[in-house]
């Protein structure tokens, strides 16, 4: 499930682009990403976050582009910035630094992926809109044949057989 929060209105900084994966196995790598976008600037110091809120594991792992690894624990993020003065349609991207994500445990997790700014002296981060996404962290499934299948398959096996034995 995916979820659009706005926190202030109208958002000086919006999420203008994000892509999260709903449905994973474990321990792989998927990408995602965050883009955020200054509706109403200038403003100073801008970033995107990837928001781990919860799930069955108490960390996930982020992958940086150069293959390095970032765990983050239950309940904090990893922000990329735009530091100093972003004019209005300033843009920053995640994809700058970070390039997938792994899930150690099968489970569902809660992640939140936000545009904002450092707020309070420039101390924290403060997310003016943000998507929330459920994810199911699971093994893929084989499909199970049909009952059609277990009733056609010998059919079709023995013409197979039959015009594979002859010569014509």
């Amino acid at each position: 499930m995916r979820r659009k929060v706005t926190l202030y209105h109208p958002p000086f900084i919006e999420v203008a682009d994000a892509y999260h994966p709903q449905e994973v196995p474990p321990n792989r790598e998927v990408s995602w990403y965050v883009i955020g976008h200054v509706a109403y600037g200038p403003i100073p110091n801008i970033g995107v976050s990837y928001f781990f809120l919860s799930g069955p594991s108490t960390y996930i792992t982020l992958v940086k582009q150069d293959g390095s690894e970032v765990k983050l624990p239950v309940m904090s993020g990893a922000t990329v910035y735009s530091y100093g003065s972003n004019p209005t349609s300033t843009k920053v991207d995640s994809r700058s630094m970070y390039r997938g994500v792994k899930f150690p445990t099968e489970g569902t997790y809660k992640i939140l992926l936000m545009a904002g700014s450092l707020v309070g002296n420039g101390a924290t981060f403060g997310p003016d809109e943000y998507y929330e996404y459920t994810v199911t962290v699971k093994e893929p499934t084989l499909p199970t044949p049909t009952l059609w299948f277990w009733f056609t398959a010998p059919f079709f096996l023995g013409i197979l057989l039959y015009f594979s034995s002859t010569n014509i």
